[in-house]
């Protein structure tokens, strides 16, 4: 039956409770379909049938429909009070079963709110009015909304307990929508801990399910992958989830959801540096302002235009999104945004204000500062000239042995016809041209980092998770040379500030050098620990060998390029003599230290310290 069928079954009724009951039927679905007008109208019909009937479980369910109708049109102090007149009648009726019902939302538009105490108060309350009649289920439910405002208060351990909890229940009934859900939630605060891994397995065990039963929140969790996705900086998994979203809303024809996605590719194209892309996906957005009324939105699109006018120069517009973005965040109570704008704010116009400056400035005063910098840059040049000079004497050096080791080959291979002594030719071939490669990339590095304004790109990652990545390929190179590896973790989460492609960089080569001076049968051992050094807080990750070790007096030179220190490995393999200085440098990136520590004939160890980063509170969609 459609509304019109209803209607008429309303109208023509004449049992009074039956007829509240039709009310309530209508007044609820129309909700769900988001007639609210409808919602309301048969609502307060239900309300004073409810009167004429003295029914107290109509009355409170009527009070229930009109309060949840107010919350999806985010009337959230409206919806309080039908919310609390109900729990009043379900009180002084000890209606325990309904009473539950009532707590539970009063909980959820405290939780809508920002009123996280009192959603928890609530959401408690529920639980301990639970009858038996309304069964696991529903305390699943009740677990999930604890959970999820147990995330949002920052309270992660406790909030995977409550989540979990409603996992097992919910797996016990076959209850795959709402399991589907509780996925979603505990996926969400492995993602608030940055445990990406975890979250990106629950979010797709979620996705199976949704799209088995082609559930409506499909859609948000297509969001939640593309915004995951981002964060790890894996922007083509990103865009294909987009698509996959955009595609799945030509059935919706949800223009919040199409902006929602519009501007997740506009964020991934701005994190790519294309400008000339991300103008297309701004415009597209831009035509899409005027069906959203959502303040958290708006905030978010107005702070990703910000950044899309600074990446283009134009430092006027850009200060112009952030007085928007200003504007939104107060609208949202995101005091911490506020204060992080602000900052922002500051530095546009700080910039903004420069390039005015710098335009009117004296000509003296330009010449002044013209001459200075072309003092620094000489002192600057004649360093980098100096360290220029020493490179390139090795690289004419040992190149032109490396070419000169290849040329007379080649002759041999000319001279003979192919049998299998070419097969040792061509590893000979092979070596001089791997080791060629290694000293240029060697060299390209080293060049790289000593530049005075050369930074990392660093973003909290936990090391132990890291270095987990690489462990299959360390345990290969290991093998292959019969050396035995060992790996301690720390059972601790250890998030550092990191470039993800420099960590690796450091780790592998001190691996490699390791295997190096390693004997086979020997042992390689990495540990990761947390430690207290000079009043800081760091992550530890401890490389030890068993090799040949150091000799004490080569030890002060170990990090100097093309220093003394360098040698020759256990098998014959060669050095650059640039790897340890790349290492130092690197972790000095990093804000780190380096220590090493060496016996001869009885192995090395060398501690890599990187700051731990201690989490503040971040707030996700």
């Amino acid at each position: 039956m459609d509304f019109e069928e209803r209607k008429l079954a309303f109208d023509l009724e004449t049992d009074l409770h039956k007829k509240t009951e039709i009310a309530l039927f209508i007044s609820d679905n129309a909700r769900s379909q988001g007639d609210f007008a409808l919602a309301e109208e048969y609502g307060l019909k239900a309300l004073n049938l409810s009167e004429l009937t003295s029914s107290t479980t109509q009355k409170i369910h009527a009070m229930g429909i009109l309060g949840a109708n107010l919350c999806f049109q985010k009337k959230l102090d409206q919806a309080k009070k039908w919310f609390l007149q109900a729990i009043d009648v379900a009180e002084t009726a000890n209606d325990l079963s309904h009473l539950a019902n009532c707590f539970n939302n009063m909980g959820n538009v405290h939780f809508y709110s920002g009123e996280l105490d009192m959603a928890l108060v609530y959401y408690h309350k529920a639980l301990k009015s639970i009858t038996d009649e309304q069964g696991d289920t529903f305390k699943a439910n009740l677990y999930n909304n604890i959970g999820t405002v147990l995330c949002e208060m920052d309270k992660n351990t406790d909030a995977v307990y409550y989540l979990k909890n409603a996992i097992k229940i919910l797996w016990k009934h076959g209850d795959s929508a709402n399991l589907a859900n509780s996925f979603v939630n505990l996926a969400n605060v492995y993602h608030f801990k940055k445990e990406f891994s975890l979250a990106l397995g629950y979010y797709k065990r979620a996705i199976v399910i949704y799209e088995k039963l082609n559930h409506v929140n499909l859609m948000a969790n297509y969001q939640n992958m593309i915004t995951l996705y981002i964060s790890i900086r894996r922007f083509s998994e990103a865009l294909n989830y987009a698509f996959k979203a955009m595609a799945y809303n030509k059935k919706l024809q949800d223009k919040r959801f199409q902006f929602a996605v519009l501007h997740a590719i506009f964020i991934i194209y701005l994190e790519m540096n294309e400008p000339a892309v991300c103008k297309e996906y701004f415009d597209l957005c831009k035509d899409l302002l005027q069906h959203i009324d959502n303040n958290h939105d708006l905030f978010l699109f107005h702070e990703t235009c910000s950044k899309y006018y600074e990446l283009i120069n134009d430092f006027q517009s850009a200060n112009q999104e952030l007085h928007l973005c200003l504007e939104y965040s107060e609208k949202v109570h995101k005091s911490h945004y506020i204060e992080k704008i602000a900052e922002e704010k500051a530095k546009i116009e700080y910039e903004f204000k420069h390039q005015e400056v710098e335009t009117y400035k004296k000509r003296s005063t330009e010449l002044e500062i013209y001459n200075q910098t072309i003092e620094t840059q000489k002192e600057e040049l004649i360093a980098l000239n100096n360290s220029k000079d020493a490179i390139l004497n090795i690289v004419s050096h040992d190149l032109k042995n490396s070419v000169g080791s290849i040329l007379p080959i080649i002759e041999l291979m000319r001279n003979h016809k192919l049998n299998q002594k070419n097969e040792r030719y061509l590893k000979m071939i092979e070596n001089s041209a791997v080791k060629s490669l290694d000293l240029v990339k060697d060299i390209l590095d080293a060049s790289k980092i000593e530049m005075k304004d050369y930074q990392l790109t660093l973003k909290p990652i936990d090391v132990n998770l890291l270095i987990r990545t690489y462990q299959s390929q360390i345990q290969a190179h290991a093998d292959l040379k019969q050396i035995k590896t060992q790996f301690n973790f720390c059972n601790r989460s250890l998030q550092c500030m990191v470039n993800e492609t420099k960590f690796q960089q450091i780790c592998i080569n001190l691996i490699s050098n390791a295997l190096k001076f390693t004997p086979s049968n020997g042992l390689i051992s990495i540990r990761t620990h947390a430690v207290s050094k000079d009043k800081k807080d760091f992550a530890e990750i401890i490389f030890k060998d068993s090799g040949i070790g150091i000799p004490q007096e080569s030890l002060p030179y170990i990090f100097e390029k093309f220093s003394k220190a360098s040698r020759t490995g256990v098998r014959g393999e060669k050095s650059t003599g640039l790897g340890m200085s790349i290492v130092k440098r690197l972790v000095e990136l990093h804000q780190g230290q380096i220590e090493v520590e060496s016996e001869p004939q009885k192995g090395t160890t060398i501690r890599v310290r990187i700051p731990l980063h201690h989490r503040h509170k971040t707030e996700f969609l």
